[in-house]
């Protein structure tokens, strides 16, 4: 791609899992750390519990977590979602018609995913 092969850009086109990524260069690494400057997200052991249940079993219902965790996690939830690590995607056929969950690709950057077939 000429995008890569491009000495004076510092962007890169790279694939990852199904979707493509404007990215920039390996190279310049140290000088857009500065720049990116994320706040540490710090998850409590319940958090990355739920977390794995929905990577495992996703798409998931709320009620569906509470019965493997054993534990309500209406709190959970709504902080997973807070961070955008969680997504809603649709309803679930079962009664009720619980809200399903599923990861989002924010997740899967910031655990440093490709696929979750891994």
């Amino acid at each position: 791609m000429k995008l890569n092969d491009d000495d004076t850009s510092g962007l890169s086109l790279i694939k990852v899992g199904n979707i493509y990524k404007l990215t920039t260069k390996p190279i310049h690494y140290n000088r857009y750390q500065v720049l990116k400057q994320q706040p540490l997200i710090r998850l409590s052991q319940a958090a990355l519990e739920t977390l794995a249940i929905i990577a495992y079993n996703h798409p998931v219902t709320k009620p569906q977590i509470e019965d493997i965790r054993g534990v309500n996690c209406d709190s959970i939830i709504f902080k997973l979602k807070s961070l955008n690590l969680i997504t809603e995607i649709g309803r679930s056929e079962l009664p009720g018609k619980p809200i399903l969950y599923d990861l989002t690709d924010e997740f899967m950057d910031h655990f440093n995913i490709e696929s979750l077939t891994q």
